[in-house]
């Protein structure tokens, strides 16, 4: 140490030392920071990790529900147009027409059975919906 201060020319050499010492101490001092730093970015990536894996089991659980009420929908309009062709059978019998029947505004006459199955339809669009909501809301 002292051939160093011979060097570096006796009082002003210890300036130099200090000035050493202290840019050290800040160096050292952002090495620590910077570990730090990268410690912390490792623990964010492998929380992101976590959470995009999350993310895609719910994306995929909300992909089954999806397709699960859409065939489940189809199905049910199946059914019901299904159940009023039937009753729109020409072969099953004429029905009389009635002079009561659901007029429009254009006046023209419309076929109750028709006008029930899009009320059946339309119940049902509703009561699919609701079910596919609340199947949404309770994903975890």
């Amino acid at each position: 140490m002292s051939f160093l201060l011979k060097l570096l020319g006796g009082i002003g050499g210890q300036i130099y030392i200090y000035l050493a010492l202290v840019l050290g101490g800040f160096g050292a001092g952002f090495y620590v920071e910077h570990l730090r730093f990268v410690d912390y970015k490792q623990e964010v990536q492998l929380v992101a990790e976590k959470q995009q894996a999350e993310t895609d089991a719910k994306i995929k659980e909300q992909e089954i529900i999806n397709e699960n009420i859409k065939q489940t929908y189809e199905a049910r309009l199946t059914s019901i147009h299904t159940f009023y062709s039937r009753m729109l059978d020409s072969r099953s019998g004429v029905v009389s027409s009635d002079p009561n029947a659901t007029i429009t505004v254009n006046g023209e006459t419309h076929n109750v059975l028709l006008v029930a199955e899009q009320c059946a339809q339309t119940t049902e669009q509703l009561m699919t919906l609701q079910e596919w909501v609340n199947q949404q809301v309770n994903l975890k």
